[in-house]
């Protein structure tokens, strides 16, 4: 598991970190462009230079002591929630989030780093809240007109997906994809049903990770946009819900389909 972590971070550092770099810092636009403070020019370049050197570092023998500074960077964005305009407020506001999505992702893959630290346990319960946070929040922001819109943008990029616009219209797609979500949460947070949760919860970040390849505004050329970077922290988000399938007790829970 440590190794399989330490593969993504240093997967997800160094494409967000040279994908700013040869963008010029486009990808980090509404963070540079929308807040209330005024960041120099460099700025963009020096947080792609430290996730490289982050990425870099989790490669050598030493990673552990690159793991303190990764929270920092990894928890770091989530100050944004408290100070740019991520909620949605052709809906009302608070709690319609809107360029805030990505943001709350974050408090879930803060997880990864802590689990290699050695808090297995702390890592864990994050991991778990951080999970049931996106999936809920998220998942109930489904049944709103903006995010159906923008879901259907994604499904129908990809030949897997299009049939169910098709079928179902980008409401009822939307509405599938809220369902699914909030009933992946809830199996998730049930002990006894945790390991189907599990599944529930990797499925649907595995559709959102193939999207990557299908969407048109994921890439520029091969470097990450800002969707793309929130659709490449799916694989993140995989791991975080793996973390807990080795305490889960299988026998009880297959019993469940009996």
């Amino acid at each position: 598991m440590a190794l399989l972590i330490r593969a993504v971070l240093v997967l997800f550092l160094t494409w967000q970190g040279l994908s700013t770099l040869m963008s010029k810092g486009m990808n980090l636009n509404f963070l540079m462009t929308r807040g209330p403070l005024m960041f120099p020019d460099w700025l963009p370049m020096g947080w792609a230079g430290l996730q490289l050197l982050l990425a870099i570092w989790l490669l050598t023998p030493r990673y552990r002591q690159a793991l303190w500074p990764l929270l920092l960077v990894l928890a770091a964005p989530m100050l944004a929630l408290f100070c740019y305009p991520v909620w949605m407020q052709s809906s009302g506001g608070f709690p319609a989030i809107g360029a805030g999505q990505t943001l709350i992702k974050q408090l879930a893959v803060c997880a990864l780093p802590l689990w290699l630290l050695g808090y297995r346990q702390q890592s864990k319960w994050l991991g778990m809240a951080g999970l049931a946070l996106v999936f809920v929040w998220l998942g109930a922001m489904n049944f709103t007109q903006a995010q159906a819109t923008d879901l259907a943008m994604l499904v129908q990029s990809s030949p897997l997906t299009r049939w169910l616009d098709t079928l179902l219209g980008s409401k009822g797609v939307a509405a599938l994809a809220g369902v699914w979500d909030l009933l992946a949460a809830a199996l998730f947070l049930i002990p006894a049903s945790r390991l189907w949760g599990a599944f529930a919860i990797s499925l649907a970040l595995l559709i959102k990770l193939h999207f990557l390849a299908t969407f048109d505004d994921a890439l520029m050329y091969c470097w990450l946009t800002a969707t793309g970077a929130d659709l490449l922290k799916s694989a993140l988000l995989l791991v975080v819900a793996w973390l807990w399938v080795g305490s889960v007790d299988h026998t009880e829970t297959l019993k469940l389909c009996n």
